[in-house]
């Protein structure tokens, strides 16, 4: 493995006091260690006092590629950016790349990752939905009678939402989105098993062999248990347990963040399928309309991870300082024409780069799309 850097920034209403930053060392999934440097980047311009901008994560650790530093460099940022937020009690919004490099000693050319460039001009990987599929969950959703079904199932809803907004980031919140989403819809689902066979809540007890002359709090801690195997994960209880355990475990503390990762990471694919399907059985009339949106090209989520940028090699004498501080930001790449402008060979093709200070020769490639 190789020694590389990384810069993370967030838009924040968090600023930490020029000319300071905050450094810390934290053990990484893999038995290593990365160190954070936090700072908010001044901008400076003549005439005029330093203008606080974005709030700065500069890690370094071990990796074996720049895609793999990624990977590992993306928790110990969330965390840092979460303890930052919370200590400021102020908005702190989601990381972005702005680039990575190896920084490795003794090495003439070292691989650098760029990502700072407007992802709308690059064609994104999507699904296509029709027009006729997207509104009918809409009728389905605004057809529910009951305004306690119909506040449930919009929670679930944005529950899932919160889910695949963190599908790429952070494994262990994007899984709790999920289960709490299971959660909101457990009495939506016991009302529906009610109203469908004619049952009380003493029958439905009956119907999962549970005695329904238990004290109250033991007797709904039960059912709830109960309508959540067997009408939300379809009496799949490996599933079940393992999901419940990695959203508990995350939401009070008492497993590891490893522990809890290997458990959403084992039930995430499928308790997210479990919550989609209950969205749609408890909103939905229309048979038709249901089978539409529960065919296999909706049935699993999809969520390319999209990285823009451009990639190449710092090419400095061995020995050569390539370790920054975050008001340095090596390498300083400034492409001076349109990266995505068409050409023969985009991928070979070396782009003009104006450098910043007195930087190393940068050979630029690109752009690439990685995904």
């Amino acid at each position: 493995m190789t020694q590389h850097l990384a810069l993370f920034d967030a838009d924040a209403a968090v600023r930490l006091p020029e000319g300071s930053s905050v450094a810390i060392s934290l053990p990484t999934g893999n038995g290593g260690e990365v160190t954070i440097k936090i700072a908010t980047q001044y901008h400076t311009k003549q005439g005029m006092d330093p203008i606080p901008g974005a709030l700065g994560f500069l890690i370094k650790g071990d990796a074996t590629t720049i895609a793999d530093a990624l990977k590992l460099f993306n928790n110990p940022t969330n965390f840092c950016a979460n303890v930052i937020a919370v200590a400021a009690n102020a908005f702190l919004g989601p990381i972005d790349l702005v680039r990575v490099w190896e920084c490795t000693a003794n090495k003439t050319d070292r691989p650098f990752l760029h990502a700072a460039f407007n992802r709308g001009e690059v064609p994104r990987k999507s699904r296509s939905i029709t027009t006729e599929d997207a509104s009918s969950l809409f009728q389905g959703i605004f057809g529910i009678g009951d305004a306690n079904d119909l506040a449930r199932v919009i929670r679930a809803v944005g529950q899932y939402r919160l889910a695949l907004d963190a599908w790429n980031a952070e494994l262990p919140r994007s899984h709790a989105h999920l289960f709490m989403g299971i959660e909101t819809l457990v009495p939506v689902a016991l009302r529906r098993k009610m109203r469908v066979g004619g049952l009380n809540k003493e029958g439905v007890m009956k119907s999962f062999h549970l005695d329904p002359n238990q004290p109250e709090g033991k007797r709904n801690t039960q059912l709830d248990s109960a309508i959540r195997l067997h009408e939300l994960f379809g009496s799949d209880a490996k599933l079940h347990k393992e999901a419940k355990a990695a959203s508990d475990g995350y939401e009070h503390g008492f497993l590891e963040l490893a522990e809890i990762e290997k458990l959403a990471a084992a039930s995430r694919a499928e308790t997210a399928n479990c919550l989609r399907s209950a969205i749609l059985t408890l909103s939905m009339t229309s048979a038709t309309q249901l089978a539409r949106l529960q065919d296999a090209k909706y049935q699993t989520v999809f969520a390319p991870f999209m990285l823009v940028g451009v990639e190449g090699e710092i090419a400095a004498a061995p020995g050569a300082n390539v370790e920054v501080e975050l008001d340095d930001l090596h390498p300083s790449v400034i492409i001076t024409r349109n990266v995505f402008e068409p050409a023969e060979d985009d991928y070979s093709r070396n782009y003009e780069v104006a450098l910043a200070g007195n930087r190393s020769n940068i050979v630029v490639r690109g752009p690439k799309v990685i995904d």
